[in-house]
């Protein structure tokens, strides 16, 4: 008697739950849409159908990589953000639903002053697989972004990504989701997506270096409205400790904020004030605990204006910092010359 797809997708989740995934149903499921190329409507339609032997074993071969809690963007090559489905690798980090709370904040700041913001230059510093730029820039037609990253294997993705979602092929098919991981996979809710072919994405720039070093010239700074940046923040002694999907298969180039989790944002908080425009801002995310020192290190280098919006995140953790630059430079004291004394 053969099997039903119904019945493999139940004996597939109750091997992925046996080996710890946190969402071993809805991965169960996004692996067979990947594999056979069906939506959910179209699995539920084939729900007490009889499978063959030949795509069952296909079918667990890739349920056997999950169990090993390899994250289910690697085997399905791709997760969706802001309603975008982006391809993803081991050479990028994974994106997560947090970061769409850096997008929305950008785009809500630069649409609320549609006259002025029309022309703004974005820079998406420390890019990965593009997902914070070409969102914006898939948003924000009028607007010139560039992406940036020190891996030259994650411009190469999302240089990809760009290919891909400027010709139309972007838009998210449904499997999306995440792992459980550290909060993996998009919010699925298909907002602010590019299913069409876009313009202006067509305008967007990459480049390679560390930080910002490719936008020093020897006689030109390159300057922007906006920088745009989800660093690693990660203390290096607690990478050890999170979900295998995270610790064994994300880059650590991507993760490794250094001891105390801080050392981009030092970096970043000292080197952006030269490539920012007369009233640009700096947009990063942070960790859930990372808000008071962001504060402090900002203080410190006095580049800033001193009020400093945080953005929590849906379950309500500190989540995004954003930074003004200080319209004018600190007046400095100025010593009083000693008066001559008066002829008598």
């Amino acid at each position: 008697m053969s099997t039903i797809v119904r019945d493999m997708l139940n004996m597939a989740e109750t091997q992925l739950k046996n080996a710890g995934c946190a969402a071993p149903g809805h991965d169960a499921e996004a692996i067979y849409m990947h594999i056979f190329a069906v939506d959910k409507l179209g699995l539920f339609k084939i729900w007490g159908q009889p499978i063959s032997e030949k795509d069952a074993d296909l079918y667990f071969a890739a349920i056997e990589k999950r169990a090993a809690r390899i994250p289910l963007q690697h085997i399905i090559g791709s997760a969706e953000f802001m309603g975008i489905a982006f391809n993803v690798n081991e050479e990028v980090l994974i994106p997560r639903s947090d970061t769409e709370i850096l997008v929305e904040s950008v785009l809500g700041d630069v649409q609320a002053v549609a006259t002025t913001g029309r022309n703004f230059r974005i820079l998406d510093l420390c890019c990965g697989s593009g997902v914070i730029g070409l969102s914006l820039a898939a948003n924000l037609p009028d607007c010139r972004v560039v992406l940036a990253d020190i891996s030259e294997a994650a411009v190469g993705l999302a240089r990809a990504n760009l290919a891909k979602i400027a010709g139309g092929a972007g838009n998210a098919g449904g499997v999306g989701g995440g792992d459980g991981g550290i909060g993996n996979g998009g919010r699925g809710n298909g907002k602010r997506g590019a299913g069409a072919a876009t313009p202006a994405l067509k305008k967007v720039a990459l480049k390679q270096g560390d930080l910002l070093a490719p936008f020093k010239g020897r006689f030109r700074t390159e300057k922007f409205d906006i920088i745009a940046t989800n660093p690693p923040y990660i203390p290096s002694a607690e990478i050890a400790a999170l979900e295998p999907e995270v610790s064994e298969h994300e880059p650590k180039l991507a993760l490794d904020g250094g001891p105390d989790g801080l050392a981009f944002y030092r970096r970043i908080l000292r080197e952006a004030p030269p490539h920012l425009r007369p009233g640009g801002k700096l947009y990063m995310e942070i960790g859930a605990p990372q808000a008071a020192e962001i504060k402090q290190l900002a203080a410190e280098t006095d580049f800033y204006e001193s009020e400093i919006r945080i953005i929590k995140d849906l379950a309500g953790h500190d989540r995004v910092a954003i930074l003004a630059l200080k319209t004018s430079k600190p007046e400095t004291s100025k010593k009083r010359k000693p008066e001559k004394a008066q002829k008598p």
